[in-house]
């Protein structure tokens, strides 16, 4: 009947649950359709209605919903669809309410992240958990724990470290700025950590996870390719759901940008390397001696081996496995996405292997598998307000498989606990990560 009307040239308007069937018919159709443009200019019309014209109640009132920061989500079209589609399986069942506080420089911001346009002038303070009530009358059910997970800081707030304090005061070698630019960091705090919720108070200490390629975890706008690993939204909807033993304070350190040498050799490949190399072994060293003593020094933070991880994904997975593998009385943890190693990290593993044995370690790899491949072009990746243009990384997982899986072959002759996950299809970026970086959390944090 829908279809019916739209081909007279009548848009009608759709109630939310048949709006959001025909969107899930789209994804399924662009998917296995050799004309995915013919499905894609007949449904368009009905976005935009529905978009602009009725928009939802819940979506129009999303600052009320303190699992994200759903306002610049809903400022473009494909963004608010992405909502509609989030929140017809289920809603958050944490509010929040808004203060107006001044901010002083330094201070903490839900909206100033790694080079965020968004002035950080608010202070979100969670409320408790309770279950939300629509303006129809009638309550919405707890979101479901799995992905996908919501954009932004989720409740928490973000504290943003000057270069002058790390890199200013490192008289090593990872204070030479020709190895080391100096650069902002950032350090997310959970909800809470201000002692302004009922469940957690002031004295309350955290672990702390180290996040390689920090402009890429949190928000969308920051990523490099659009969309986030969305890990403020992961942990908060674990820790909702009650699947955490803890929740970590995060610190966001940024890879480096540019190139040492134009167009040839990128400044975050050589931070982020075998091991072997100065760069390596300067940012190794600048994380573990300059970046931990400052952040243990400002926060409520566990300092010991067993409550610091790192994580990161491709290049930064291989610097988390190297911080734990260099500094082992520093790091007791380290979770690896879609992992690029090189040979030294694996030599490294062979022959260290009693420095993991006490250690927690997650990694994951996608890629062809079998007969399941990696398309080309993923039509999803490419839906995002923010750098469209991105390669999408598809042949990247497949390309990393065989020293993935050398590596777990030494951990498994070893007898090294480890947790390994194989994903058919997945691809090397972003929106990929994001799907699974629960997996990970849960190993590192959960019950």
């Amino acid at each position: 009947m829908y279809l019916h009307e739209i081909r007279r040239g009548h848009y009608p308007t759709l109630d939310r649950n048949l709006f959001c069937w025909c969107f899930i018919l789209f994804e399924l159709t662009v998917e296995k359709s050799r004309h995915p443009i013919q499905v894609y200019n007949l449904l368009t019309p009905i976005v935009v209605v529905n978009t602009f014209v009725e928009p939802l109640d819940e979506v129009a009132n999303a600052e009320n919903d303190s699992t994200a920061d759903r306002a610049p989500i809903a400022s473009s079209p494909f963004g608010m669809v992405r909502l509609l589609l989030a929140d017809s399986a289920a809603f958050s069942s944490v509010s929040s309410s808004r203060h107006e506080t001044p901010v002083t420089p330094g201070a903490r911001s839900p909206n100033g992240i790694l080079g965020s346009s968004f002035p950080p002038t608010l202070v979100t303070t969670p409320r408790r958990l309770q279950q939300p009530t629509t303006s129809r009358g009638w309550s919405e059910p707890v979101r479901q724990v799995g992905p996908p997970f919501p954009d932004g800081l989720c409740g928490g707030t973000v504290v943003t470290i000057p270069p002058s304090e790390t890199y200013g005061i490192d008289v090593g070698t990872s204070g030479n700025e020709f190895l080391l630019p100096p650069r902002d960091i950032s350090v997310w705090l959970p909800p809470g950590y201000d002692g302004d919720s009922e469940r957690q108070s002031a004295t309350q200490r955290y672990p702390v996870l180290y996040c390689h390629d920090g402009q890429n975890a949190v928000l969308d706008q920051d990523s490099w390719t659009g969309r986030s690993w969305r890990l403020a939204g992961a942990l908060t909807r674990l820790q909702e759901h009650g699947k955490l033993s803890t929740m970590p304070i995060v610190v966001l350190l940024p890879s480096a940008d540019g190139d040492l040498i134009p167009g040839v050799v990128r400044r975050r490949h050589l931070e982020y390397g075998d091991g072997n190399t100065p760069w390596a072994q300067a940012h190794g060293a600048f994380v573990t001696n300059t970046v931990k003593p400052v952040v243990d020094a400002m926060f409520r933070t566990y300092t010991t081996a067993q409550d610091t991880a790192a994580i990161g994904t491709s290049l930064g997975g291989q610097a988390s496995l190297q911080l734990m593998l260099q500094y082992p009385d520093t790091f007791g943890a380290a979770a690896c996405l879609s992992p690029a190693f090189g040979p030294n990290t694996l030599a490294t593993v062979a022959t260290s292997s009693k420095l993991l044995q006490s250690k927690k370690l997650y990694m994951d790899i996608g890629g062809d598998m079998d007969q399941e491949k990696v398309p080309w072009l993923d039509f999803w990746d490419h839906l995002t307000p923010h750098h469209a243009w991105n390669p999408g990384y598809w042949w990247l997982d497949t390309q990393l498989q065989p020293n993935v899986r050398a590596l777990k072959t030494v951990l498994d002759v070893a007898q090294i606990p480890h947790s390994y996950h194989e994903v058919p299809g997945g691809r090397h970026n972003e929106r990929a990560w994001s799907q699974r970086i629960h997996k990970p959390l849960l190993h590192l944090y959960g019950k």
